[in-house]
């Protein structure tokens, strides 16, 4: 029904496509972007704190209420951070095994920098043009809101998400983690025997989920969104790029009972997601999250449900949807808002699924093929001066 979507799908730089991958991300941009939708009705609403809204909505306490599912939909960002760490390993994994020379750190950071800044900085100026215009903020506070914003050095120098885009606080701790990667890599894969890379791994995890935990108890705003906060959910993906490579006999065949295994995974996800500054709590998040990888991939129904158009191309417009999102739903609330305030608070999130949700969809997917999508292409920055060039010469023969 949704072959014609196929076109659409993220532009890979590898001859390898992984559709889990990309349904992973569709679970990760859904799930926050309701979460997203929620708060922001809550904004509006008049609520003071998002808590209330669970309370609204039937209350949050136990599993068997919505509002408990609903406030920890943001662990879509976690998951997030995990395939960040699979992403960014594969190739390296791939090399390190067949035992070639791995690329230039020059070259990674360059491709690094052209995929992911040209939708970010152009997102950036949009929204800075409608923060000055709407909260008229004095310009000498503009500035270094801006540039930090634009370094992705905002939390670590404020201790608070840019009031430009709030959720660049996660685009933040992945390029802290993308600047890292290389070194973090060389650490782990140091020596070819098992027993080290075992070592390296419960170092990594145990290690940071210490200082995740001390973190929380001093209550250190400028280090709490950082990389040092959530390594151990990159680390995860990493370990699971790692499994996906070295033991591919693994993954040959698919099996009903892995389905099952995503459920299971999914639940515990959300089980052991708060509270947060528990260390037992974040390592069954993390054996959650690497149960989510293995059911995902190997799961019969769930790889199909990732290989159809609809999942994979939304899954692979995330960054685009996620850059734009919550400054969609600020737009268009205060217009939908007034005609369901009577319905109540519960059919008014309905609602808004119904409406502000697709109107999202709508215009995350513009500025993907406008703007992300072209520059997906590893060589768009070289063809764009190609193009240029070539106009400048015609212009020159016509004179």
């Amino acid at each position: 029904m949704f072959d014609w979507l196929r076109k659409y799908g993220r532009i890979t730089n590898s001859s390898e496509f992984i559709p889990q991958i990309d349904g992973l991300r569709f679970f990760s941009i859904i799930t926050v972007m309701i979460f997203h939708l929620n708060s922001t009705l809550s904004s509006n609403w008049g609520l003071s704190r998002i808590e209330d809204s669970y309370e609204l909505l039937g209350g949050g306490d136990t599993m068997l209420d919505f509002g408990w599912w609903l406030r920890r939909l943001d662990l879509g960002v976690k998951v997030f951070f995990a395939i960040s760490g699979f992403v960014l390993a594969l190739p390296l994994i791939k090399r390190y095994l067949a035992r070639d020379p791995f690329e230039s750190l020059s070259k990674y950071y360059r491709r690094r920098l052209f995929r992911i800044e040209p939708p970010f900085l152009v997102s950036l100026l949009v929204f800075s043009l409608v923060y000055i215009f709407h909260k008229a903020p004095v310009l000498s506070d503009v500035i270094p809101t801006f540039i930090s914003t634009l370094g992705y050095s905002h939390v670590l120098i404020f201790g608070y998400p840019s009031p430009i885009n709030p959720v660049t606080w996660s685009l933040e701790t992945e390029a802290q983690f993308y600047l890292l990667f290389p070194y973090l890599f060389l650490f782990i894969f140091a020596y070819r025997n098992n027993a080290w890379l075992t070592m390296s791994f419960l170092l990594l995890m145990i290690g940071t989920l210490y200082i995740r935990g001390l973190f929380l108890f001093e209550n250190n705003e400028h280090f709490n969104l950082s990389i040092l906060f959530y390594i151990s959910h990159f680390c995860a993906g990493i370990l699971f790029a790692w499994l996906y490579l070295r033991y591919k006999f693994l993954f040959w065949r698919k099996r009903f009972v892995w389905d099952i295994t995503t459920l299971i995974a999914v639940v515990g996800l959300f089980y052991f997601y708060k509270p947060q500054d528990r260390v037992l709590n974040n390592i069954m998040f993390n054996l959650s999250m690497l149960a989510l990888f293995f059911g995902v991939f190997k799961g019969f129904v769930t790889s199909r449900i990732c290989s159809e158009p609809i999942v994979f191309v939304i899954g692979g417009m995330c960054y685009s949807l996620y850059l734009l999102h919550l400054g969609a739903y600020h737009l268009f609330t205060p217009f939908i808002l007034p005609y369901l305030h009577s319905l109540g608070y519960s059919w008014s999130l309905f609602a808004m699924s119904l409406t502000v949700l697709p109107l999202t969809l709508f215009v995350g997917t513009l500025f993907y093929l406008a703007i992300e999508r072209p520059t997906m292409d590893e060589k768009w920055f070289r063809k764009l001066k190609f193009y240029f060039r070539k106009k400048q010469k015609k212009q020159i023969e016509s004179n």
